[in-house]
């Protein structure tokens, strides 16, 4: 969030995945992963990330926030698993970091899955 604008990205991004495989790496994600409605965050939630095309598979948990943030990936098109859902990721190169004004993408995820709020 940034001035009091959210922005919540939902995009299928296989369309763009030849920028990622015609790029040399490393890459990173850097995701807040909320319910539907932006109200709360999937804290300390397992998910795993999956490379498309290489397989490689990174396991892990969300923090308090609901943040995940892997560095270092190889070059691939990503999926998230978390919850039962599979989500395609934008894949970003770690020298465009400053590009994105250091926060995380939101990922809100579908009605289907809950969430219990924090508190």
């Amino acid at each position: 969030m940034s001035n009091g604008v959210m922005t919540i990205a939902r995009q299928t991004v296989r369309s763009v995945s030849f920028n990622v495989l015609n790029s040399s790496g490393p890459c990173f994600v850097w995701i807040r992963l909320v319910d539907n409605r932006a109200q709360h965050p999937y804290a300390d939630t397992t998910y795993t990330l999956r490379g498309v095309r290489s397989g490689f598979t990174v396991e892990g948990r969300t923090d308090a926030d609901g943040l995940l943030r892997h560095d270092l990936l190889p070059v691939d098109e990503y999926d998230l698993d978390v919850r039962g859902v599979t989500e395609p990721l934008e894949t970003y190169f770690l020298e465009d970091e400053k590009e994105h004004h250091s926060e995380p993408w939101m990922l809100a995820l579908p009605r289907s899955t809950r969430v219990r709020p924090r508190g």
